[in-house]
């Protein structure tokens, strides 16, 4: 499903870049100092990697206006744009399998933000106004590499600022890697559990994102969705 109206599609990137600048400078407020350091988190990464995409395709569809309403909005190359969708899907799928259930979650607003709403704009501007599949397998393997560089720099934190803790006062952004409360052995297998995890989650998203674009519908021709 695509929706063919490129001022629609502007208007909806305006709303989302400008909810995701207040939403970015709440959470600066709410963290105050250690915003710097909620920068390990992959969420917060997530969510400006989100708000500059939404920047970027502002841009994109102004110029492409210059075409008339109907039509497709223009966007970013998809393989690269769909890192961000496939990070969203991830984000929001860990949240209510693994966060919630362990009882990990704060509940803080500013959490919601990042886990729920960010990425859910994100998903959203591509099921509405992405073209699909123009995304192939082949993008999986350098999607976990940029997952596995981040990896490595949690990792290699601790060591490299040994007097500076995180926000929820330990050297580690999520509980599972916290080598000071799990055994080396539990930590590398949950490293290893979440690393198949994020390709299963890649494969069945590009799978999505391939089914999606077989299927035509056409029930409001106001909006030129096919």
């Amino acid at each position: 499903m695509i929706v063919r109206n490129r001022l629609l599609a502007l208007i909806y990137r305006i709303v989302a870049f400008t909810g995701c600048v207040l939403m970015l400078v709440y959470i600066a407020n709410t963290y105050g100092e250690g915003i710097a350091l909620l920068a390990c988190n992959q969420e917060y990464l997530l969510a400006y990697l989100i708000t500059i995409i939404f920047g970027l395709l502002i841009l994109v569809n102004a110029i492409d206006l210059r075409h008339g309403i109907k039509g497709i909005a223009s966007g970013l190359k998809m393989p690269l744009l769909f890192f961000a969708v496939f990070l969203s899907m991830f984000t929001i799928i860990t949240q209510l399998v693994y966060i919630y259930p362990m009882g990990l979650a704060k509940n803080w607003l500013s959490e919601i933000m990042l886990v729920f709403i960010f990425p859910g704009l994100m998903v959203l501007d591509w099921l509405l106004f992405e073209e699909k599949g123009t995304v192939k397998l082949f993008v999986i393997p350098f999607y976990m590499l940029i997952e596995a560089i981040y990896a490595s720099f949690i990792m290699m934190r601790p060591y490299i600022w040994s007097q500076v803790r995180l926000p929820n006062g330990t050297y580690y952004p999520y509980d599972f890697m916290n080598f000071e409360k799990y055994a080396v052995y539990e930590v590398w297998l949950f490293v290893i559990i979440g690393a198949i995890s994020a390709c299963a989650i890649a494969f069945l998203s590009i799978g999505l994102n391939n089914l999606l674009s077989k299927r035509h519908i056409n029930p409001l021709k106001l909006y030129e969705i096919e």
